[in-house]
């Protein structure tokens, strides 16, 4: 194990500390610990792009240290409150982007002369199930803090909604969920040095390297 250095007199209390270890993963590397933390949203019904207003926005919290985050997409059919087998196939276009929300422009239209458009990154979610299907994003080493995903669904081409018969002879309106989930595996229990004070450091004789912040 590579030995952290006490805190330096003054330090705030608690500054340094790991937070406490939930679902390790395999073996722990020598100097820190992987452990994994898990979120998700409620599922939102998905509309056709019209204007900014038409998406769904998703925000998530990526923390410190974090050495890979997964986003697990879950897309499903509804239609009558059942599964809506029976339901077209309609692409899904998800964005990603750390800071702020992505700057989308699905239609085609031109930004004025001179306007700076932040990138992002994007992805379209095909079927691969009559009702349900998934995708997976993944980041590695991504920037900690606030992390916002807009999802929605082609342009309507001047249809109003889509529409099948369901039991009874009903049409019922097709509708499409989105739910995006995160996994992010992230270290604990790294050494952190400060600057201006000399402290020893001991390697355990396995070790190739040691991690510090």
């Amino acid at each position: 194990m590579c030995t952290a250095p006490p805190p330096p007199s003054g330090a705030e209390p608690g500054e340094g500390v790991p937070a406490p270890l939930r679902e390790p993963l395999g073996s722990p590397p020598a100097d820190g610990l992987f452990v994994t933390d898990y979120f998700t949203r409620t599922p939102r019904k998905l509309s056709p792009f019209r204007s900014f207003a038409s998406i769904e926005l998703f925000h998530f919290h990526i923390p410190e240290d974090t050495v890979i985050a997964v986003w697990n997409l879950i897309t499903f059919k509804e239609q009558g409150g059942t599964f809506g087998d029976h339901c077209p196939d309609r692409s899904i276009t998800v964005y990603f982007r750390s800071g702020a929300p992505s700057v989308i422009n699905p239609l085609r239209t031109h930004f004025p002369r001179d306007t700076a458009v932040p990138g992002s990154f994007a992805l379209t979610l095909t079927w691969t199930l009559p009702n349900r299907t998934t995708g997976v994003f993944n980041v590695t080493s991504p920037l900690p803090g606030d992390w916002f995903l807009a999802a929605h669904l082609p342009k309507d081409e001047g249809k109003i909604s889509v529409k099948v018969q369901g039991f009874g002879g009903l049409y019922e309106e097709c509708q499409y969920l989105f739910q995006p989930q995160l996994i992010v595996q992230r270290l604990v229990n790294i050494a952190v040095l400060y600057p201006g004070y000399a402290s020893e450091q001991s390697m355990a004789p396995h070790n190739r390297s040691c991690l510090y912040k």
